[in-house]
């Protein structure tokens, strides 16, 4: 089983004093015993792409851990300084080497699944604009799959949620 590490913050971002547990809230909270700064946890934020090509759905296999080796949508972590839109446009160029254009905000679904790192991710519909289909990046492979036969091994049940959502006529 793979050892998980969560990541806790020991110094004040502001002034470099150390971080102290306090009751503030209703909760325990990191606040730096120097100059009061509350260091508040917040999710991370990720984007996927829903893309159809020729009638049918863009998936890549992941490369890197977590769920190397299983079918998700191209997606990946929103850098700082960039809108969700633009992870998406990125994260799929990267993954996919296709060129999007945003078509709608499908979903955003928040996520509790690793312990170190609650996600807020979001589902974008797309439009392929150019580029040629290969995988890059971190994924190990990247396909178009028919709606009847789409891989089993999915990576991720938001993925999941959002494909039956397809499916179902609800995108």
């Amino acid at each position: 089983m793979q050892k998980i590490e969560l990541h806790e913050e020991r110094f004040c971002m502001r002034c470099g004093g150390d971080l102290v547990d306090r009751f503030l809230d209703n909760r325990t909270r990191k606040v730096c015993s120097r100059c009061g700064w509350i260091c508040y946890k917040s999710p991370t934020l990720a984007a996927a792409t829903i893309i159809l090509l020729d009638g049918k759905l863009v998936m890549v296999k992941r490369g890197v851990d977590p769920h190397k080796g299983k079918w998700c949508l191209p997606s990946g972590f929103e850098e700082y300084e960039e809108s969700p839109l633009e992870t998406a446009v990125r994260e799929t160029k990267e993954e996919t080497n296709l060129d999007v254009r945003i078509v709608k905000l499908h979903k955003v679904i928040f996520t509790t699944h690793f312990p170190q790192q609650h996600l807020v991710v979001c589902f974008f519909l797309c439009e392929p604009v150019g580029g040629e289909l290969r995988a890059g990046d971190d994924a190990q492979d990247a396909r178009i799959f028919p709606l009847d036969d789409l891989p089993e091994d999915l990576a991720f049940s938001t993925h999941r949620e959002v494909i039956n959502d397809l499916l179902e006529g609800r995108i």
